[in-house]
């Protein structure tokens, strides 16, 4: 008996046969999509970098002083306080130029990366908000730890508030 004569079978095949039909339609109609997205889509370009320029300007639209010296631009990253732009590049500015930041900038302290394999320049920052703050602020252990430091450094001698 032949598979396609009973009417169970004969469902089931024109089932499958709609369903690949379907399936060429939905294929098209994927290709179709596909080539109206490749064929609309914009060019590829290549990202460009921006400049110092670009970049100066840039943080000048967000509100931050700019200063303009031979090696580079520099901008306020906070009160008092200039950073080179870009800050990830290494400079070696001259003291006038620091000078010049200084003073039109209004800087109380420049902070550059310089370039590497120079002499470094002592640095290091510490500044406490809290005038008040003395060795009675700190924690017990805290204040454990800097008696043992203080008497295992030679130079290290007690100064008065009145002696100041």
């Amino acid at each position: 008996m032949d598979a396609r004569a009973t009417p169970a079978a004969a469902i089931v095949i024109a089932r499958f046969e709609a369903i690949g039909e379907r399936l060429k339609r939905l294929a098209n109609f994927g290709e179709t999509l596909l080539m109206r997205a490749q064929s609309s889509a914009p060019p590829k370009t290549k990202r460009k970098k921006m400049t110092e320029y670009q970049m100066a300007e840039f943080f000048r639209s967000l509100g931050h002083q700019i200063v303009q010296t031979e090696s580079c631009f520099w901008y306020s990253s906070q009160r008092f306080l200039y950073k080179n732009l870009p800050i990830h590049r290494n400079v070696d500015p001259s003291r006038t130029e620091l000078a010049k930041v200084m003073l039109r900038g209004a800087a109380l302290v420049v902070r550059y990366p310089g370039t590497p394999g120079e002499v470094a320049a002592d640095g290091g920052i510490y500044a406490c908000a809290d005038r008040n703050y003395d060795f009675a602020s700190l924690t017990a252990n805290a204040r454990s730890h800097t008696r043992r430091g203080l008497a295992r450094t030679p130079s290290s001698k007690s100064i008065s508030k009145t002696s100041r």
